[in-house]
């Protein structure tokens, strides 16, 4: 007894469509699997990069706090040397001298202690 051809024919028929449709779910398990690593990489990612921004917002946050603000103020301080004074064991004339030449400015003038600007007389 030979089979029907119809059957012999649905058979094949469901057979291909079984191996069509068993390849198409392989392929999208594939795909599945490669989105779902895709996917968990670009959240790492942004998990790394909001956590470097956060990094980098406290960094300069610090950097701005750390900052300090240098003012630089110039006066000019007179100090008076009496002649009575012992500067290492120098007059006051001597110290004025030896001044000038250390640092190559003009000599200042003599005060007197009680603040004229008149020469000191040494005694």
């Amino acid at each position: 007894m030979m089979p029907n051809p119809w059957v012999i024919v649905a058979f094949i028929v469901a057979l291909g469509v079984s191996f069509t449709a068993g390849w198409t779910v392989h392929g999208w398990q594939q795909k599945a699997a490669v989105v779902s690593t895709v996917e968990k990489a670009v959240e790492k990612q942004a998990v790394n990069y909001g956590d470097g921004v956060k990094v980098e917002a406290d960094l300069g946050a610090n950097r701005d706090a750390g900052k300090t603000k240098t003012e630089t103020i110039i006066k000019t301080v007179i100090k008076y040397v009496h002649e009575d004074s012992d500067y290492c064991g120098l007059r006051a004339d001597t110290v004025r001298v030896l001044d000038a030449g250390r640092t190559g400015q003009p000599m200042p003038a003599a005060v007197k202690p009680d603040g004229s600007d008149a020469p000191a007389v040494a005694p």
